[in-house]
């Protein structure tokens, strides 16, 4: 089995109820969850997650990233 690979499927604002959300990926995270390799390994590793800032503004997730 090959190494999988990390995505991250992140928005640029927080979660809305009535406004963009990762909820409006779905589709893509779905598709890219269903990829399997000739072992039926599976090929991605998705993490979705809206933004989310601390009190001055900064996403602990996204200030890590290289």
């Amino acid at each position: 089995m090959s190494k999988r690979i990390n995505i991250l499927i992140q928005t640029t604002i927080p979660y809305a109820e009535d406004d963009w959300h990762v909820g409006r990926f779905s589709m893509l995270t779905d598709a890219l969850r269903s990829q399997v390799d000739a072992d039926g390994n599976a090929i991605y590793h998705i993490t979705t997650r809206n933004r989310e800032a601390d009190a001055n503004g900064i996403d602990p997730v996204l200030s890590e990233l290289n």
